[in-house]
C-alpha cells in the first residue's frame, strides 16, 4: 500500500476499498437440540432468491448498497457513481476481487474511471483471502455507526481566544463570528462537535499541527499553514488587515512601502497572507507583542509607530478600551484577503472538507454568513470582554 497511499496523498485523492458479497436466507446445516428420539426439522422455502451487498470503506466512512440478485458490471458502476457523488472528491478505488472475476472488475472499473476521473487499483486475491476481507467488512458494517463516525465524533473545534470580534474567550467558552459560522455548518451537516478552549494562539497552532484538534475557526490561507491545514474553497468571512496609528501622528500613506523606515508592531502568531508576511520580514522593522492590547498600549506611548492587525479586531479593542478617538486605521488596507474555517490534516475529520465547503457556499449564497458576522459584532459591542 505504500506506493498507492503516497500517490493518493500527492494527488489529493481519498482511498476507497471496495468489495461485494451475496446474502442468502438459506439456513446452514448445524447440530442443535431436539426432544429425544425426534429429528430436528426446520421449515424453510429453499429457493435461490438472494440479495447482494457492495461496500466501500474509507478511513472515516463505510458506504454500502443492497441489490437484488448478484453484483454485475452495472451494479458496480452504479455504486461507484454513488460513492463519488457522496464523498465529493477525487478517489483512488481499490477493488478486492477473486482472480476468476478479475477481468470483469478490470473492465468495469476502467469504464467508470474513464467517465469519472477516478483512479483505480485492482488487487486479485485467492478466494479465501477475499472471504476474509469480506468478514472484516461485514463486521465493520455491523458496527458502522461506531466505526464509521467514532473518530470524528465529536469534531473538536477551537480558535484564537484573543481575536474579537472574530473569536474570543468569555471565561466559559469561545465566542465570535468564526465560532458561530463553524457551529452553524456542523449543525446543518449533523456532525457532532465540541468547542474547546486551548489557551493562547500559539498553543492552538501547535495542537492543529499535531492533529489534536479537527477544526480551527478562522484563519487566513498561507503556504506555511497549508502544510498542516485543509482550506475549503469558500471563505467564511472577510477580514481586512490594516495599519493602526495614533490619530495625532501624521503619516503619508499610499501603500505598504510607506511603512519602510518606521518601527511597527504585531501580535504573536498572526499571519496575514497575500505577500504581507514576507514583505514585513524583508523590508519592515516589526516587534512582536503577546496581545493587541499590548500593542495599542505601546502605540499610545510612542514605542511603535504603527500596529498591524485585522481591521475589525483593532476596532473591537479600541471600543473595549474606549479609545476610538485616539487611533485610526490607515487607508488603503495592507491586505484584504478572507478568513477560512479550516480542518487539520492530521485530525480525524479531514474527509468532511468537501461537505463543509458545499454547506459554506450555500450559506454564503443565502446571506447567512453575513448575518452571523453582524450578530457576533453586536454581541461584542454589548459585552466587550475577553477573559485571559
Amino acid at each position: 500500500m505504500a506506493s498507492p497511499k503516497k500517490n493518493a496523498q500527492r494527488e489529493g485523492r481519498l482511498i476507497v476499498f471496495v468489495d461485494e458479497s451475496g446474502i442468502s436466507e438459506r439456513p446452514t446445516r448445524v447440530r442443535t437440540w431436539a426432544p429425544k428420539g425426534q429429528t430436528p426439522v426446520i421449515q424453510f422455502h429453499f429457493n435461490w432468491n438472494h440479495v447482494s451487498v457492495i461496500a466501500g470503506l474509507t478511513r472515516m466512512n463505510c458506504l454500502f448498497r443492497l441489490y437484488e440478485g448478484s453484483i454485475k458490471k452495472e451494479e458496480i458502476v452504479d455504486f461507484l457513481k454513488a460513492i463519488k457523488a457522496h464523498l465529493k472528491q477525487a478517489l483512488l478505488v481499490r477493488v478486492m476481487t477473486a482472480r476468476n472475476r478479475l477481468g470483469i472488475a478490470v473492465r468495469t472499473t476502467q469504464a467508470y474511471a474513464a467517465i469519472s476521473r477516478c483512479r483505480y487499483l485492482l488487487i486479485g486475491a485467492p478466494l479465501i483471502q477475499v472471504k476474509l476481507s469480506r468478514i472484516a467488512c461485514w463486521v465493520y458494517l455491523a458496527g458502522f455507526v461506531v466505526a464509521g463516525h467514532a473518530q470524528c465524533s465529536p469534531l473538536v473545534l477551537t480558535a484564537d481566544p484573543d481575536y474579537p470580534p472574530m473569536h474570543w474567550y468569555d471565561g466559559k467558552t469561545l465566542q465570535g463570528a468564526s465560532i458561530a459560522i463553524a457551529k452553524r455548518v456542523l449543525e446543518d451537516l449533523s456532525i457532532p462537535y465540541e468547542v474547546r478552549y486551548l489557551g493562547p494562539f500559539p498553543r492552538v497552532v501547535d495542537a492543529a499541527k499535531r492533529g489534536d484538534v479537527d477544526m480551527v475557526a478562522t484563519l487566513k490561507r498561507t503556504p506555511e499553514r497549508e502544510e498542516f491545514l485543509l482550506f475549503p474553497k469558500t471563505p467564511a468571512l472577510a477580514n481586512p488587515v490594516a495599519a493602526f496609528v495614533a490619530r495625532s501622528r501624521k503619516i503619508e500613506f499610499k501603500s505598504r512601502a510607506d511603512l519602510v523606515g518606521l518601527h511597527g508592531g504585531m501580535t504573536r502568531g498572526n499571519v496575514f497572507g497575500d505577500g504581507l508576511d514576507e514583505f514585513m520580514k524583508q523590508s519592515l522593522t516589526v516587534e512582536v507583542a503577546n496581545s493587541p492590547e499590548n500593542n495599542f498600549s505601546k502605540l499610545g506611548v510612542g514605542r511603535i509607530d504603527y500596529f498591524v492587525t485585522g481591521l475589525y479586531v483593532g476596532m473591537a479593542y479600541l471600543l473595549q478600551r474606549g479609545e476610538e478617538s485616539r487611533f485610526v486605521a490607515l487607508s488603503p488596507f495592507l491586505v484584504d484577503t478572507p478568513n477560512f474555517v479550516v480542518l487539520t490534516r492530521k485530525g480525524h475529520c479531514a474527509d468532511k472538507l468537501q461537505a463543509i465547503d458545499a454547506r459554506l457556499a450555500t450559506l454564503q449564497k443565502n446571506g447567512v454568513l453575513k448575518d452571523l458576522v453582524r450578530q457576533s459584532f453586536d454581541q461584542w459591542k454589548a459585552h466587550p470582554v475577553v477573559v485571559k
